[in-house]
């Protein structure tokens, strides 16, 4: 057995002390990778659990690997405890990812796990985006590699007892409690050898043709945005794929679910041309008018920069040449310092003797909700408003524009 990754980079093992994670461990030692090991002891089997903890612990320090333990109390898990057991183990190992660069998380996942989960998705008839296990994927930005996926546990349990691995076999995936042990035992460790390839090659081109979509609707996102009036000729598998793969360019693919796409859809669907709402933590769902996207609402915060004299500004946001003579022109020596600000609820632009609330200036301009939040204004040093950019879709920018924004 051979894995082949990166030599100059540094993991993080997940291991459970199993044979897999344990075959994965030793695999790690003879290649000479850079890495170290993560484990969860969530004592569900009381003693059996500490010394497993234990037993690993001293296996990783005799082999001189850096050991990370998180002990917590899985018997006060409420609801599903298998998903509040991945949430709190891919949780530590973000942390120590973040906290230690870790290029990837590694886990022990193999070719049975693959089918095993395949199996248990065409069970569920939930709508799915990819079929079985992925080689890799990711988690809150972090990259999680599952190096032994093209392995058959049989191949791996081999490894183990050739090599005298040591490694605890944990009793509980031998129960029928769980949906995926029923799976394992009754069918995927029944299966002969050409049913199991018949069943491989039955969820390979099931993701082909997914692939296959999902090349020809990325064209659709330009710029993080998906045109309305193409949306609409979608079928609806094609919208639910569509949304998806903008969830997942966010990383928050797991949050997906059709009630957040019929959510989403409802809205792109109604007559009310702009909208916006929160989608999970900090993404947001925009429809602006011709278009619609997924944005991260902490890039849209409120801003306040003071501007002695004329210069060159650039932000995240926008760039501004004051020293035009356009922009001398529109901003006297007279006028400053100035401002330049996002509009409050109370600010307000007079031209010719009529005032006028900004913020309804922007729903009159037909500006996306979201720009609304980041949008320019400038205040002269008596901090009255003098300038707002104008706002169209498609405006094309010119040499006069004193403000080049990014929307």
């Amino acid at each position: 057995m051979l894995i082949n990754l990166l030599k100059n980079k540094k993991y993080l093992l997940a291991c459970s002390y199993g044979p897999d994670s344990m075959a994965l461990f030793k695999l790690l030692l003879n290649g000479g990778y850079d890495f170290a090991v993560a484990h969860v002891n969530y004592n569900m089997r009381g003693k059996a659990s500490k010394e497993a903890a234990l037993d690993l612990k001293r296996y990783t320090l005799e082999n001189s690997i850096e050991f990370y333990e998180l002990e917590v109390n899985g018997k006060h898990f409420t609801g599903n405890f298998q998903a509040k057991a991945r949430e709190v183990r891919y949780s530590f190992f973000h942390k120590l990812s973040e906290k230690h660069k870790f290029a990837a998380i590694l886990t022990g996942h193999h070719e049975d796990d693959h089918l095993e989960t395949y199996l248990m998705q065409r069970e569920s008839q939930k709508k799915l985006f990819y079929f079985g296990i992925r080689q890799e994927a990711s988690y809150q930005g972090i990259k999680v590699i599952r190096p032994l996926l093209s392995f058959t546990k049989e191949e791996i349990m081999k490894f183990v007892k050739e090599n005298d691995i040591p490694h605890e076999i944990d009793q509980t995936n031998l129960e029928l409690n769980y949906l995926r042990n029923k799976i394992r035992h009754n069918i995927v460790n029944q299966l002969t050898k050409d049913e199991r390839t018949k069943l491989l090659q039955e969820l390979k081109e099931k993701n082909a043709d997914i692939e296959t979509m999902v090349s020809i609707l990325s064209k659709m996102i330009v710029a993080k945005k998906v045109n309305l009036k193409k949306y609409s000729t979608l079928s609806t598998e094609k919208k639910e794929m569509l949304i998806y793969m903008l969830f997942a360019e966010l990383d928050i693919h797991e949050r997906y679910s059709s009630g957040t796409f019929n959510n989403i859809d409802n809205t792109i669907n109604k007559k009310t041309a702009s909208a916006m709402f929160k989608v999970y933590n900090n993404v947001y769902f925009v429809k602006a008018y011709q278009y619609f996207k997924l944005i991260n609402i902490n890039n849209y915060n409120c801003y306040e920069i003071t501007v002695s004299a004329p210069k060159h500004v650039k932000t995240v946001h926008f760039s501004a040449d004051l020293t035009t003579l356009a922009a001398i022109e529109k901003f006297p020596i007279s006028t400053y310092p100035l401002k330049i600000t996002t509009a409050s609820e109370d600010d307000v632009y007079e031209i010719n003797d009529y005032k006028k609330k900004i913020k309804r200036m922007y729903v009159d301009m037909k500006m996306p909700r979201h720009l609304r939040l980041i949008w320019p204004i400038v205040k002269d040093k008596n901090g009255q408003v003098i300038f707002v950019p104008r706002y169209r879709f498609n405006y094309n920018i010119t040499q006069k524009d004193i403000f080049i924004i990014k929307t």
